[in-house]
Protein backbone atom coordinates (compact mmCIF):
# COMPACT_ATOMS: atom_id res chain seq x y z
CA UNK A 1 0.00 0.00 0.00
CA UNK A 2 2.93 2.62 0.65
CA UNK A 3 4.44 1.42 -2.43
CA UNK A 4 1.24 2.70 -4.35
CA UNK A 5 0.66 5.66 -2.45
CA UNK A 6 3.79 7.10 -3.30
CA UNK A 7 3.21 7.29 -7.38
CA UNK A 8 0.15 9.91 -6.73
CA UNK A 9 -0.96 13.25 -6.32
CA UNK A 10 -2.29 15.27 -2.89
CA UNK A 11 -5.94 15.05 -4.74
CA UNK A 12 -5.40 11.61 -6.19
CA UNK A 13 -3.37 10.37 -2.20
CA UNK A 14 -6.39 11.71 -0.36
CA UNK A 15 -9.04 10.03 -2.46
CA UNK A 16 -7.11 6.85 -2.17
CA UNK A 17 -6.64 7.03 1.59
CA UNK A 18 -10.54 7.68 1.88
CA UNK A 19 -11.25 4.85 0.13
CA UNK A 20 -9.01 2.67 2.06
CA UNK A 21 -10.07 4.01 5.23
CA UNK A 22 -13.74 2.88 3.92
CA UNK A 23 -12.76 -0.78 2.77
CA UNK A 24 -11.02 -1.64 6.10
CA UNK A 25 -13.80 -0.32 8.18
CA UNK A 26 -15.66 -2.51 5.92
CA UNK A 27 -13.84 -5.31 6.54
CA UNK A 28 -13.74 -4.60 9.99
CA UNK A 29 -17.91 -4.57 9.95
CA UNK A 30 -17.95 -7.75 7.67
CA UNK A 31 -15.82 -9.88 10.26
CA UNK A 32 -17.53 -8.58 13.27
CA UNK A 33 -14.29 -8.06 15.41
CA UNK A 34 -13.71 -4.73 16.39
CA UNK A 35 -10.22 -6.32 17.63
CA UNK A 36 -8.84 -6.79 14.18
CA UNK A 37 -5.94 -3.82 13.85
CA UNK A 38 -6.36 -1.42 10.33
CA UNK A 39 -2.70 -2.54 9.65
CA UNK A 40 -3.84 -6.48 9.94
CA UNK A 41 -5.71 -5.42 6.91
CA UNK A 42 -4.20 -5.62 3.22
CA UNK A 43 -5.68 -4.87 0.40
CA UNK A 44 -4.22 -5.27 -2.98
CA UNK A 45 -5.59 -4.51 -6.63
CA UNK A 46 -4.06 -3.27 -9.85
CA UNK A 47 -6.22 -1.05 -12.80
CA UNK A 48 -6.77 -4.38 -14.26
CA UNK A 49 -7.92 -6.40 -11.25
CA UNK A 50 -10.71 -5.79 -8.86
CA UNK A 51 -9.29 -5.21 -4.70
CA UNK A 52 -8.37 -8.11 -2.77
CA UNK A 53 -8.39 -8.39 0.83
CA UNK A 54 -5.91 -9.91 3.38
CA UNK A 55 -6.36 -10.07 6.72
CA UNK A 56 -3.72 -11.17 9.23
CA UNK A 57 -4.34 -14.39 10.92
CA UNK A 58 -8.01 -15.50 9.08
CA UNK A 59 -8.34 -17.56 6.28
CA UNK A 60 -11.29 -16.78 4.96
CA UNK A 61 -11.92 -15.18 1.22
CA UNK A 62 -13.32 -11.38 1.66
CA UNK A 63 -14.83 -9.61 -1.96
CA UNK A 64 -14.56 -5.72 -1.62
CA UNK A 65 -15.30 -3.08 -3.45
CA UNK A 66 -14.71 0.48 -3.19
CA UNK A 67 -15.52 3.87 -4.54
CA UNK A 68 -14.64 7.42 -4.26
CA UNK A 69 -16.24 10.71 -5.74
CA UNK A 70 -13.94 14.05 -4.14
CA UNK A 71 -14.43 13.92 -0.23
CA UNK A 72 -16.71 10.83 -0.29
CA UNK A 73 -15.86 7.25 0.08
CA UNK A 74 -18.04 4.04 -0.19
CA UNK A 75 -16.64 0.63 0.15
CA UNK A 76 -18.34 -3.10 0.56
CA UNK A 77 -16.66 -6.43 1.87
CA UNK A 78 -18.59 -9.74 1.32
CA UNK A 79 -18.71 -13.45 0.72
CA UNK A 80 -19.64 -12.84 -3.02
CA UNK A 81 -18.39 -10.55 -5.57
CA UNK A 82 -20.02 -7.25 -4.31
CA UNK A 83 -20.01 -4.11 -6.48
CA UNK A 84 -20.20 0.04 -5.33
CA UNK A 85 -19.82 3.33 -6.66
CA UNK A 86 -20.85 6.59 -5.42
CA UNK A 87 -21.35 10.02 -7.47
CA UNK A 88 -22.51 13.22 -7.50
CA UNK A 89 -25.13 14.22 -10.19
CA UNK A 90 -23.73 15.07 -12.99
CA UNK A 91 -24.29 16.19 -16.44
CA UNK A 92 -23.44 13.87 -19.41
CA UNK A 93 -22.85 16.03 -22.79
CA UNK A 94 -24.64 13.77 -26.10
CA UNK A 95 -21.15 12.55 -26.77
CA UNK A 96 -21.01 10.63 -23.67
CA UNK A 97 -23.99 10.05 -23.14
CA UNK A 98 -23.57 8.05 -27.22
CA UNK A 99 -20.54 6.38 -25.08
CA UNK A 100 -22.03 5.11 -22.35
CA UNK A 101 -25.18 4.27 -22.71
CA UNK A 102 -26.98 2.28 -24.89
CA UNK A 103 -29.99 3.25 -27.25
CA UNK A 104 -32.55 1.53 -24.65
CA UNK A 105 -30.83 3.30 -21.60
CA UNK A 106 -31.21 6.74 -23.90
CA UNK A 107 -35.05 6.18 -24.75
CA UNK A 108 -35.70 5.65 -20.84
CA UNK A 109 -34.19 9.01 -20.05
CA UNK A 110 -36.19 11.22 -17.39
CA UNK A 111 -36.73 14.88 -17.03
CA UNK A 112 -34.16 14.99 -14.43
CA UNK A 113 -31.57 13.63 -17.09
CA UNK A 114 -28.58 14.82 -14.68
CA UNK A 115 -30.17 12.31 -12.20
CA UNK A 116 -31.00 9.63 -14.06
CA UNK A 117 -27.74 9.53 -16.27
CA UNK A 118 -25.64 9.33 -13.02
CA UNK A 119 -27.73 6.79 -11.73
CA UNK A 120 -27.48 4.45 -14.91
CA UNK A 121 -24.04 5.17 -14.70
CA UNK A 122 -23.45 4.48 -10.51
CA UNK A 123 -25.83 1.33 -11.64
CA UNK A 124 -23.43 -0.23 -14.21
CA UNK A 125 -20.46 1.13 -12.84
CA UNK A 126 -21.41 -1.44 -9.55
CA UNK A 127 -22.64 -3.66 -11.95
CA UNK A 128 -18.77 -4.52 -13.60
CA UNK A 129 -17.49 -4.44 -10.27
CA UNK A 130 -19.41 -6.84 -8.85
CA UNK A 131 -19.08 -9.09 -12.19
CA UNK A 132 -15.31 -8.62 -11.55
CA UNK A 133 -14.85 -6.78 -14.91
CA UNK A 134 -13.21 -3.76 -14.06
CA UNK A 135 -14.05 -0.40 -15.49
CA UNK A 136 -12.66 0.09 -18.53
CA UNK A 137 -15.59 -2.13 -20.34
CA UNK A 138 -18.06 -0.60 -22.74
CA UNK A 139 -21.04 0.05 -20.15
CA UNK A 140 -23.04 -0.17 -23.22
CA UNK A 141 -23.45 -3.94 -22.95
CA UNK A 142 -24.42 -3.70 -19.70
CA UNK A 143 -28.38 -3.83 -19.56
CA UNK A 144 -30.16 -3.04 -16.61
CA UNK A 145 -34.22 -3.57 -16.34
CA UNK A 146 -36.32 -2.46 -13.68
CA UNK A 147 -36.52 -4.63 -10.42
CA UNK A 148 -38.19 -4.04 -6.76
CA UNK A 149 -38.44 -0.77 -5.74
CA UNK A 150 -35.05 1.26 -6.18
CA UNK A 151 -33.27 -1.69 -7.67
CA UNK A 152 -32.58 -2.98 -11.21
CA UNK A 153 -31.17 -6.41 -12.89
CA UNK A 154 -28.37 -6.20 -14.62
CA UNK A 155 -27.15 -8.11 -18.08
CA UNK A 156 -24.02 -8.28 -19.51
CA UNK A 157 -23.61 -9.30 -23.30
CA UNK A 158 -26.98 -10.42 -23.01
CA UNK A 159 -26.16 -13.41 -20.51
CA UNK A 160 -28.32 -12.53 -17.33
CA UNK A 161 -26.53 -12.38 -14.09
CA UNK A 162 -29.15 -11.79 -12.21
CA UNK A 163 -27.80 -8.84 -9.75
CA UNK A 164 -30.29 -6.78 -7.75
CA UNK A 165 -29.12 -3.13 -8.34
CA UNK A 166 -29.83 -0.46 -4.90
CA UNK A 167 -29.84 3.15 -5.51
CA UNK A 168 -29.80 5.15 -3.02
CA UNK A 169 -29.68 9.20 -2.98
CA UNK A 170 -28.22 11.35 -0.16
CA UNK A 171 -28.17 15.00 -1.30
CA UNK A 172 -26.44 15.46 -4.63
CA UNK A 173 -24.92 12.05 -4.04
CA UNK A 174 -26.25 8.63 -5.43
CA UNK A 175 -24.79 4.91 -4.58
CA UNK A 176 -25.85 2.49 -5.82
CA UNK A 177 -24.92 -1.63 -4.75
CA UNK A 178 -24.70 -4.60 -6.57
CA UNK A 179 -25.58 -7.59 -4.88
CA UNK A 180 -25.66 -11.08 -6.94
CA UNK A 181 -28.94 -12.82 -6.66
CA UNK A 182 -27.68 -16.52 -6.22
CA UNK A 183 -25.23 -15.67 -3.05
Amino acid sequence: EKIAISSFNSRKKAEWLLGRLAAKNAVKDFLKNDNIRMKDISIKSTRKTPPRCCVKSKKRKIFLSISHSGNNAVAAASKFPIGIDIEFARHFNKNLRALVFNESDRLNAKKDAETYYTSMWCAKEAAAKALELGTGIDFRRIKLKNGKKNSAIASWDNRLHEFEIILKKADNAIIAIAIPNER
